[in-house]
C-alpha cells in the first residue's frame, strides 16, 4: 500500500528545523486533492501515525497538523502523543 504525506520544514529563529507541518497528498502530483478536511486531516494522521511512523516522517521533530472544527469538537487530538502534536487551527 502507497501512502504520501508532504512534510514541510518549521524553522527557529537560528534556522534550525524546529518540526514540520504535515500535508496530505493522495499521489506523486504535490497538490491537494479536492476533498473535504476531516477526511486529509484523518488520513494525515493514520499514514503519518500508523502507516508509516511519526518518528520516520518527522525525526523526532514536532507535527503540526491542520484539524477541522468537526474533529477538534470531536476531541481527536487527545488520542495522539502530545509530545509529537502540535494542533493547527484552520
Amino acid at each position: 500500500m502507497e501512502v504520501y504525506v508532504a512534510r514541510q520544514p518549521i524553522f527557529n529563529r537560528a534556522k534550525q528545523i524546529f518540526g514540520y507541518e504535515l500535508l496530505f497528498r493522495d499521489g506523486l502530483s504535490n497538490a491537494f486533492p479536492d476533498i473535504d478536511g476531516d477526511t486529509a486531516s484523518s488520513k494525515v494522521l493514520s499514514n503519518s501515525f500508523f502507516c508509516m511512523g511519526i518518528d520516520q516522517i518527522t525525526g523526532g521533530k514536532k507535527s503540526f497538523i491542520n484539524f477541522t472544527q468537526e474533529l477538534l469538537l470531536r476531541k481527536i487530538p487527545l488520542l495522539f502523543p502530545k509530545k509529537n502534536l502540535i494542533v493547527e487551527i484552520l
